[in-house]
């Protein structure tokens, strides 16, 4: 069964793509080498992604309250983690928030087992971890957790999926609604997320060419990444910048570009 939005379908092949940018012409570029291509440019900053994680915090605090809570909202948890650890580790700005990266991920990826197990004094443990991340100390770095290997593509198509739907709703809103008291930074922050996820996809390089008989190309690759890449990146500053006509451009190029890889890719689903 294909998954629904396309743009799902194209954010992951796009984010697999841009690992070609970082390749050699004998070759793909391995997970290592793509995370150290990652530029200053290709992140959100520091503070902007604090917004983000105190945000994600409150939904996993929510989330397990209770047992019941948490045994109804487990898949939801375990997705929220993963995002929890894709926005650490796209923040750019202070050498403090680089040394926490890295346990914060351990820390949200434990979660996301947890969560998948559906242990509820192992998730409560970990969140409380997170809830008190601006305390966490440590030594990591953001290249100390491999995201291709730690989160899964099912479960990152899911958060794509999800925060696309939140955008399109926002291209739908007048200049009043924009204005509304908590709205800009509810934007700004879907707007995040959906820039923490195509780093993510970064990670998850493929060996080869899937097939290139049915144009599937690191061609097409780099083509659709960068397009994609860019229009997220514009998506998560007119939000920040509250200018709505500005989102709606940003969204509808990265949706062309989505478009644009749907009509090679096709991502399937169990």
């Amino acid at each position: 069964m294909l998954t629904n939005p396309r743009s799902t379908f194209c954010l992951i092949a796009a984010g697999l793509a841009v690992t070609a940018l970082a390749a050699s012409v004998s070759g793909l570029a391995t997970a290592q080498d793509v995370r150290r291509s990652i530029k200053a440019d290709d992140l959100l900053p520091g503070p902007e992604v604090v917004k983000s994680l105190e945000a994600s915090v409150k939904t996993l605090q929510a989330g397990t309250k209770s047992a019941s809570e948490f045994n109804q909202k487990a898949k939801a948890l375990e997705n929220e983690a993963y995002t929890f650890a894709m926005l650490v580790q796209s923040s750019r700005g202070t050498e403090e928030m680089a040394k926490k990266s890295g346990p914060l991920t351990e820390a949200a990826l434990a979660l996301a087992a947890a969560a998948r197990k559906k242990d509820f004094n192992e998730a409560r443990k970990q969140v409380a971890i997170l809830a008190d991340f601006k305390k966490v100390e440590g030594s990591g770095s953001a290249e100390s957790v491999d995201l291709g290997k730690a989160v899964p593509v099912k479960n990152l198509m899911m958060v794509v999926r999800d925060v696309d739907q939140e955008l399109k709703k926002a291209t739908r809103l007048t200049a009043a609604n924009w204005n509304q008291k908590g709205k800009p930074e509810e934007i700004a922050n879907h707007a995040n997320r959906m820039v923490a996820t195509t780093l993510a996809m970064l990670q998850h390089t493929p060996e080869k060419d899937p097939d290139a008989k049915k144009g599937q190309t690191s061609k097409v690759w780099r083509e659709t990444s960068k397009e994609t890449q860019d229009a997220c990146l514009e998506l998560a500053k007119a939000a920040r910048a509250k200018k709505p006509d500005d989102f709606k451009k940003a969204y509808m190029a990265m949706d062309k570009a989505c478009t644009k890889c749907h009509e090679v890719y096709r991502v399937e689903e169990d």
